[in-house]
């Protein structure tokens, strides 16, 4: 396989000052900034502009080269069920279209697919991609009005 890690998805209790921590830690950029309907803020666009406007951010993600840390809220990420905070990890590989449909084809039963995604049968989310990280906005026009 000619796969490589694009991403790697984890929740956080702060997602504001998770972001401040891996942004010095790593010195990475930021990518997207998103509410929970996945609606992007705007490129240029700060915390402080999404607190003005009263906009609770669900998820963002970070950059360094061609490696991406996708940053989720713990405080979000409640199971309707239990009420225990969820901890999704989702890991995305970026592979040809070729390969995708081989992952595909030997997944079982217990592998339930949205697109190029799966969550497996740990609970483990992986998306499968060919091409690079963008935000929702930037991706489908989903923009967060302020």
């Amino acid at each position: 396989m000619s796969e490589q890690c694009r991403h790697v998805a984890i929740t956080v209790p702060g997602l504001e000052e998770a972001e401040e921590y891996y942004r010095a830690l790593f010195d990475m950029q930021v990518v997207t900034r998103e509410a929970a309907d996945s609606r992007q803020l705007p490129h240029g666009k700060s915390w402080k502009d999404a607190h003005a406007s009263g906009i609770d951010l669900y998820m963002l993600a970070l950059r360094r080269g061609e490696f991406v840390l996708a940053l989720f809220s713990e405080v979000s990420s409640i199971d309707n069920e239990s009420g225990a905070p969820r901890r999704p990890l989702f890991i995305g590989l970026g592979m040809p279209p070729d390969e995708i449909a081989s992952v595909r084809a030997r997944c079982g039963d217990g592998e339930i697919w949205d697109g190029d995604q799966f969550r497996d049968r740990y609970g483990i989310g992986w998306q499968l991609g060919t091409g690079e990280f963008i935000g929702s906005g930037d991706a489908r026009g989903l923009w967060l009005k302020l």
